[in-house]
């Protein structure tokens, strides 16, 4: 049986990406529709949404250390507290 760490004095948060794309067009013939699937592959290709995901981890990242940092100060803080 695995020993589990209990963690205390926080809030342990749940990580979740949602990504929904809603994009709604009504075209009127079979030039439209071809130029808005055109438009569709352009604006949400692979390369596309890679970028705007890594740049999303690299927020994360960012506020994650800043989260870090307080902890860190939050404890040393309290330490020099109790002496």
């Amino acid at each position: 049986m695995e020993k589990k760490l209990r963690l205390y004095g926080f809030n342990n948060l749940t990580k979740t990406l949602s990504f929904n794309i809603y994009d709604v067009c009504y075209a009127k013939g079979a030039r439209e529709q071809k130029e808005y699937i055109d438009y569709i592959d352009e604006q949400y290709n692979a390369d596309r949404l890679t970028e705007i995901l890594t740049n999303q981890l690299l927020v994360t990242k960012f506020i994650a250390s800043l989260q870090y940092g307080l902890y860190l100060l939050y404890r040393q803080t309290l330490a020099k507290t109790i002496k």
